[in-house]
């Protein structure tokens, strides 16, 4: 079979464009590729051009994530199709371990199992916190979603008709991705985490100031202001016993600017935004205390 596959670019040479581009010749089956540029200026256009020449170009440059999504939706005339992020590489056998559970009639999307790849002032942190969430459970809860319940779209087969309906909110420039998840599920469809469709998402020189997308976080019922007042207060603790676990204080630094501007996010929200209970309905966030199961805590 042949598939659509939607690319969304902006700027993206950096940091592995030309290997995700390689990685989408060589483990799927193009139908179509549909590249959603948000307005490069850094040859990226040049690069998808280079490689794929017959790559269908849309540009969407006073857009976001959300109508870049929807755009490209609205252009899939394949019955399933691949969602990409340009920081993705795909890995051998991605489409073949992915497609082999399209035949069960009940799941509507595949998302492989992503490899982040993370700067240590992220990784550091994250997998002291999910040590001590093994062990402490709520007392170390974040109010943001886990991995495991996000949906994420940086490679994900999904059934081109439970989404052709679909409006995604052009407040979502972040959260797109989980509100395509929700659509889904809501239909009664099951979003399916493949453990074998494996990729590499290179999250690099990422800038703690991306916390402020809390505000949309508080809109949509994603964060909820006491839990984010909570985490504030819990930041310094956290810190300090990560430092003890990994002695590294950029590490520290960036985890503290991000817990900030996140609650600064959170709270600009409070005061000034209109709660969208038309996306709550749709997204259904839970919250609540785990203990972290026993993983490898690189592979979601």
């Amino acid at each position: 079979m042949k598939i659509d596959v939607v690319l969304l670019t902006k700027n993206s040479v950096n940091p592995c464009l030309k290997e995700c581009l390689e990685s989408i010749r060589k483990q799927l089956p193009i139908n179509r590729l549909i590249i959603v540029d948000g307005g490069s200026t850094d040859g990226t256009i040049e690069l998808c051009k280079a490689i794929f020449p017959a790559a269908q170009i849309i540009y969407d440059v006073k857009g976001n994530r959300a109508t870049a999504r929807q755009i490209g939706i609205d252009r899939i005339c394949t019955d399933w199709f691949v969602f990409m992020d340009s920081d993705v590489i795909l890995k051998d056998d991605w489409f073949k371990n992915a497609s082999k559970y399209m035949v069960n009639p009940d799941i509507g999307a595949v998302q492989g199992a992503t490899l982040q790849i993370v700067e240590p002032v992220i990784e550091d942190f994250s997998v002291v916190m999910k040590r001590a969430r093994k062990f402490l459970g709520g007392l170390t809860y974040k109010p943001f979603l886990e991995p495991e319940h996000r949906g994420f779209t940086g490679d994900i087969l999904l059934k081109t008709h439970l989404v052709k309906d679909i409006k995604i909110p052009k407040i979502l420039h972040v959260y797109e991705d989980h509100y395509i998840k929700k659509w889904i599920e809501n239909k009664g469809f099951i979003w399916f985490r493949a453990p074998d469709a494996m990729c590499a998402h290179y999250m690099e020189n990422r800038d703690p100031k991306t916390a402020l997308n809390d505000y949309i976080g508080y809109v949509i019922g994603s964060v909820s202001f006491k839990r984010s007042f909570v985490a504030v207060l819990m930041i310094i603790p956290k810190i300090l016993f990560a430092l003890c676990m990994k002695p590294n204080f950029k590490m520290a630094v960036w985890q503290l600017k991000f817990q900030l501007y996140s609650f600064i996010g959170v709270t600009k929200a409070r005061l000034t935004a209109q709660v969208r209970r038309d996306i709550q309905q749709v997204m259904k966030f839970k919250y609540g205390t785990r203990k972290e199961q026993i993983k490898d805590y690189k592979t979601i």
